[in-house]
């Protein structure tokens, strides 16, 4: 699965698709006036993670004050996170086309405006 993420003036949409089945899984509506926090920086993980450390700079999206519980953490399958996290699409120095599109710093330069 990717995540296409389409900025209007008024919302951020994030649609989970599968490119293999030409299928839209999810998606998520995020109104820009409610985020109350938008964040970039390079990933840092627990020390003890189990993800795989990943190098870059990701962008992470709050839009509410309240954090989040551990539960809703830890569960996988627990879509009512306040926050959302972007990173670079992995390919983005093997890509032909033009690489500003798959990077996230360009994201948040258009966020932000």
């Amino acid at each position: 699965k990717e995540r296409l993420v389409l900025l209007t003036d008024n919302c951020l949409l994030v649609v989970f698709f599968d490119f293999v089945a030409s299928k839209i899984h999810s998606f998520k509506r995020i109104v820009l006036k409610n985020l109350t926090s938008v964040k970039i920086g390079p990933f840092e993980y627990p020390p003890n993670s189990l993800m795989p450390r990943r190098a870059g700079t990701g962008v992470q999206l709050y839009w509410s004050r309240e954090e989040a519980t551990a539960v809703q953490k830890w569960n996988p399958f627990n879509r009512d996170i306040p926050y959302a996290i972007f990173s670079s699409h992995p390919l983005i120095e093997r890509t032909l086309r033009d690489p500003d599109v798959y990077r996230v710093e360009t994201f948040h330069v258009a966020l932000v405006q």
